[in-house]
């Protein structure tokens, strides 16, 4: 989606009160340069970014990553646990503390 089509969507999420879902499972295979997510231009919080580190960093960890406000984040959380049960818990724990350490 071009960058004029990502404002748009940020301008249309705004003016009806929606919320924007960006699943952006493949953006470190991006071919044709880099585009911003559409998070990355939201100033009013109307995107719940879901992204994952199963393409680059372990495949087997099955893991993903949101980035949304606090209070969709809750809903995020309740949905996903009812979708998940599988997940091991230690791997889920330990990859927000890797990331940290690995970028700060």
């Amino acid at each position: 989606m071009s960058f004029q089509r990502r404002t748009g969507l940020l301008d249309f999420a705004r003016a009806h009160g929606v919320f924007i879902f960006e699943d952006d499972y493949d953006a470190e295979f991006r071919f044709a340069g880099p585009t911003p997510f559409v998070a990355r231009i939201d100033n009013s919080s109307r995107v719940i970014y879901a992204g994952t580190v199963s393409k680059i960093l372990v495949p087997l960890l099955a893991s993903g990553l949101h980035r949304c406000t606090r209070a969709a984040g809750r809903f995020v959380v309740k949905i996903r646990s009812a979708m998940d049960q599988h997940s091991f818990r230690i791997d889920q724990a330990t990859l927000p503390r890797f990331i940290t350490r690995a970028f700060s």
